[in-house]
């Protein structure tokens, strides 16, 4: 018979007040504390001849405290692939489910919407520079004026890869490949071939022209439009934008995860492990556990989760409802940081099926916040989301990126079995499916792959994509 059956309503109840208690962070951090050391304390004792017994004790049955623990998760987060506690089929990718579900699921992201590609002063004059996203790999280099030159990274002439060659040779503006001389404009337009001089007729030839990305800079970030259709405004493409690239102190960061950023997805709004596995996280550590969970449609373009908990909450380290936005992205506004906030986008970037970049992009008002507590916000966040100095305060490689690593490479909604606290991950994951499939119907009227990149005769867990070539 289960336990279930054999306790009583109210046993339940008490049980559960007893392993989630509500009390404030301090009260938990220093219960945590207080039983962490007793025990410790107990064991050096022991040393002491005559005292032995008390190691016993130490190690004898009894309740713990539910904690974060931090510092255990982030040491699993860094450690290698293949021990017994981090098994190496964690690391490899699933194609056999990509292949199969690809046209249900957007493996490697939506594309008919502006992503961040690299931060301004990574991208200087004079410098090449290349990135992953979704799938398409990517060179940038910057004009005469500081524009962006984003073009697909293979050479047309014979394939290689533009990102080996050198910027500013022909012109201001340009990228030569090194193998033959061919060069490139910002657009992508063939402007010289050196290596078949100067009357080529490759010059202007639209059979030479490289895949170029529409490109957008703005408070510190150089944005790609990276999809088939004319590139929208990306206020409006991108919802919050215009709080999150406010004008104020701007600040942004990123992380590199090396796991699908559909692992990430689920976790947006999943309201319920905030007061679990947060639980001795700095920004957290006030939230209850337990509470129904409402999921409200943002108008077609996102969801809205909200943890409907009985009483107050235990502090103000807490968050009662998460707003998520497609492509993929997290949004704070007034009500995170005291207020002081214009936006902030917790944004999970693919660079592939695999593989994701973090990026946290925000603005502070100028009229409540000075410059340096902009910048102090700015390292309050990152040290709760990475930081290795005090693991035990990071939500994300000391919580939230351990347990979606310990998922699996690509997380298998094949192989669930949902709750009904997980009702507006439920409706994040439909959304996103049927923006999907409105996209592929958009490539196939035009003539394309309903796929940018399509998986298919996978074998040996290795991926075979279709080759990519110019509409």
């Amino acid at each position: 018979m289960s336990i279930e059956h054999i306790l009583s309503d109210g046993d339940k109840e008490e049980r559960f007040a007893r392993a989630a208690p509500q009390e404030s962070y301090g009260a938990r951090m220093t219960r945590i504390l207080r039983k962490h050391y007793s025990n410790k304390t107990l064991k050096l004792l022991s040393r002491i001849p005559g005292l032995g017994n008390l190691e016993a004790l130490a190690n004898s049955p009894q309740l713990m405290p539910l904690s974060s623990d931090a510092r255990f998760m982030a040491n699993w987060y860094y450690k290698p692939f293949g021990a017994s506690d981090k098994p190496a089929s964690l690391e490899e990718m699933p194609w056999d489910y990509i292949e199969d579900k690809q046209e249900d699921v957007p493996f490697f992201g939506l594309r008919e919407y502006w992503y961040p590609a690299i931060v301004s002063e990574d991208l200087p004059h004079n410098q090449v520079k290349t990135v992953r996203l979704l799938g398409d790999n990517i060179v940038l280099f910057r004009g005469k004026d500081g524009e962006i030159g984003a073009l697909e990274n293979r050479c047309p002439h014979r394939g290689p890869l533009l990102s080996l060659g050198q910027s500013n040779v022909w012109d201001i503006g340009t990228i030569t490949c090194r193998y033959h001389g061919a060069t490139f404009n910002t657009k992508g337009d063939c402007v010289a071939f050196l290596g078949d001089g100067a009357d080529s007729p490759a010059c202007g030839n639209a059979r030479y022209k490289v895949r170029s990305y529409p490109a957008y800079e703005r408070n510190g970030v150089v944005f790609l439009w990276m999809g088939e259709e004319e590139p929208e405004d990306i206020m409006t493409n991108i919802p919050r934008a215009p709080d999150a690239l406010a004008d104020g102190h701007s600040f942004v960061f990123t992380g590199q995860i090396p796991y699908s950023y559909l692992n990430m997805i689920d976790n947006a709004t999943d309201m319920t492990h905030v007061g679990c596995l947060h639980r001795t996280c700095v920004l957290f550590g006030d939230q209850k556990m337990g509470g129904g969970v409402t999921s409200e449609d943002l108008g077609g373009v996102g969801v809205r989760g909200r943890l409907e908990i009985p009483g107050d909450q235990n502090g103000s380290k807490t968050i009662e409802e998460i707003e998520w936005y497609m492509p993929g992205m997290v949004f704070h506004g007034r009500e995170f940081m005291d207020g002081i906030l214009n936006g902030l986008v917790f944004w999970f970037v693919p660079n592939d099926a695999g593989n994701f970049t973090a990026w946290f992009i925000g603005s502070v008002d100028k009229t409540k916040a000075s410059k340096r507590k902009a910048k102090g916000i700015k390292s309050k966040l990152q040290a709760a989301m990475q930081t290795k100095l005090l693991p035990n305060l990071a939500c994300l490689i000391g919580g939230d990126a351990p347990m979606q690593m310990s998922q699996g490479r690509v997380v298998r909604w094949d192989q669930e079995m949902l709750v009904r606290g997980d009702k507006a991950v439920v409706m994040c994951r439909r959304m996103l499916k049927a923006q999907h499939k409105k996209e592929m119907e958009a490539r196939k009227a035009k003539g394309l792959d309903p796929l940018r990149h399509r998986v298919k005769n996978h074998s040996n867990n290795e991926q075979v994509l279709t080759p990519i070539r110019n509409a």
